[in-house]
């Protein structure tokens, strides 16, 4: 084992002495911002965790988001417009398409 320069602790094996935490850190990965910890060999299985519970709450208020969106365009009847094929010059109704409504939505 060696002594760390910036504590003059012994460190374990693979550590790192993290700045913001003025601490050595066991298999040290990050200073993570977010939960305001580094992240190292004892917490990382949990941030993990923490990344797949964001994503997954992401994946549901974009799914809950949508849904309340078309909800509100199909009841006030905006899906009922015509709207032009900018490439064929064809018309159309908006709710025929799927990708001529996000068209619509993003433009």
């Amino acid at each position: 084992e060696k002594e760390c320069w910036t504590c003059h602790m012994q460190r374990p094996a693979r550590s790192k002495h993290c700045k913001v935490c003025s601490r050595c850190v066991a298999r040290f990965d990050h200073h993570c911002g977010w939960i305001n910890n580094c992240v190292g060999l004892a917490n990382l299985r949990l941030f993990l965790l923490f990344l797949a519970v964001n994503l997954f709450m992401c994946i549901y208020g974009m799914t809950l988001g949508v849904a309340v969106l078309g909800g509100e365009l199909q009841r006030s009847g905006y899906l009922h417009h015509k709207v032009i094929n900018w490439r064929t010059g064809e018309v159309e109704y908006l709710h025929h398409s799927p990708s001529r409504l996000m068209e619509w939505l993003l433009v």
